[in-house]
């Protein structure tokens, strides 16, 4: 192994740690919806706010450290996010109110947010096209570990240490992913690249990228697919735990299963890349919408039970594998000197998706899988619908 070859390894397992907080953070308390519920005295809707805090306060951040990043470095603001990040779990340990925990949860977003964004925009500042879509494609499937264990790791820590130790377990990994990224990151940000942070040309990267068709051809479903994954995940706990008696550690093993289509779809997706990826898309459509049509009908005729739930749900995940890193590649690529801002923008779309997801599942939960099962079988159909409409003759030949 050459030393180019082994410092890309090693930059490429860097923006798999840093990429992999945010997707932790999300997915490591679920386990414990229904026992916050009993410690705060609250309904599921209002701990389902917590969720939707933390992604609208993803959205918000991503909007503008991409920005930021593009005129002081990808460095630095890494680096300032992970203390967020760190100061927010801390405080989310010692919270006495569901109030107080949407508030420390909003700051562990913004130190979140970061990684999410820069992992990508270092992606594009270090490879040609060709090369970033591959890389992008084994970072969304090894980040997939996270959401993927963190669940069973979420069970276990609630039934033996309570709700409050999975905080302290993202403080940890905080602090760890901020010390590894002080050693190893480099300053990816070209100097001719480097972007203004007046307000006005902020505003005008903004609107460059947000009127160019093929941008919203790609971010638009991209956020209707986080739409779609956190009605479900914000539903599942309760579902599964306090509608089928699900333990914690048992809600973790079911996610499990979900997390195990998702990580085959991208995998197989990045085969796929050298033929193009009209195979992906194509195939994503069937699978996300059989998904969608076999968990409603099981529920209507009343045959749904945990396993049939997560394992129907399992088809879409493979289908969003298939489909992410099209979506991701596709709103970045046009965007060569503005890859932190249009990553922001992508990012924003995304977990302003996954914010109303959380927030509507919430709203309507009536103590059973059916209103999931309706929203997400329409949301899935109004995405494809809004990707065809926009995109309506895809050639992923130049993305080969």
């Amino acid at each position: 192994m050459n030393q180019r070859t082994e410092h890309s390894y090693r930059l490429l397992a860097l923006l798999v740690l840093v990429s992999m907080v945010g997707p932790l953070a999300t997915a490591i308390y679920m386990p414990a919806f229904p026992a916050m519920a009993q410690a705060f005295a609250v309904g599921p809707d209002q701990i389902q706010l917590t969720l939707t805090a933390y992604m609208l306060g993803l959205a918000v951040a991503q909007l503008f450290c991409g920005a930021i990043a593009d005129r002081f470095g990808r460095r630095p603001v890494m680096h300032i996010s992970l203390i967020i990040f760190a100061i927010g779990s801390l405080a989310s340990i010692f919270a006495d109110s569901i109030a107080s925990l949407i508030l420390f949860r909003t700051l562990q977003a913004i130190g979140a947010s970061t990684g999410i964004v820069l992992g990508r925009a270092i992606i594009r500042d270090v490879y040609q096209p060709s090369e970033a879509l591959h890389a992008l494609s084994i970072v969304g499937a090894t980040i997939a570990i996270a959401p993927t264990v963190a669940p069973i790791v979420g069970g276990f820590l609630v039934e033996h240490s309570g709700w409050q130790a999975t905080f302290a377990f993202l403080l940890v990994v905080g602090l760890f992913t901020l010390a590894i990224s002080l050693r190893e990151l480099p300053e990816t940000l070209k100097p001719e690249n480097v972007q203004s942070l007046h307000p006005q040309r902020m505003m005008t990267n903004f609107w460059s990228i947000l009127k160019h068709r093929e941008f919203l051809a790609y971010a638009l479903p991209n956020g209707t697919m986080l739409f779609v994954h956190y009605a479900f995940l914000s539903s599942a706990s309760f579902i599964l735990i306090e509608v089928y008696g699900v333990s914690e550690v048992g809600f973790g093993l079911y996610y499990l299963m979900v997390n195990a289509g998702y990580i085959s779809g991208t995998m197989l997706g990045t085969k796929w890349r050298k033929k193009g990826f009209t195979h992906s898309v194509g195939m994503s459509a069937f699978l996300m919408i059989f998904s969608a049509m076999a968990n409603l009908f099981f529920n209507f005729a009343d045959w749904e039970t945990p396993f049939t739930l997560c394992f129907f749900y399992s088809f879409a995940a493979f289908g969003a594998g298939l489909f992410m890193p099209v979506l991701v590649n596709g709103s970045l690529q046009n965007f060569p000197e503005k890859s932190g801002t249009a990553s922001s923008l992508m990012g924003f779309v995304q977990m302003i998706g996954g914010a109303l997801g959380s927030a509507l599942l919430g709203a309507v939960y009536d103590g059973s899988a059916r209103p999931m099962v309706i929203v997400i079988m329409a949301m899935t159909l109004v995405m494809y619908a809004i990707y065809y409409s926009l995109l309506p003759k895809p050639d992923y030949s130049a993305a080969r």
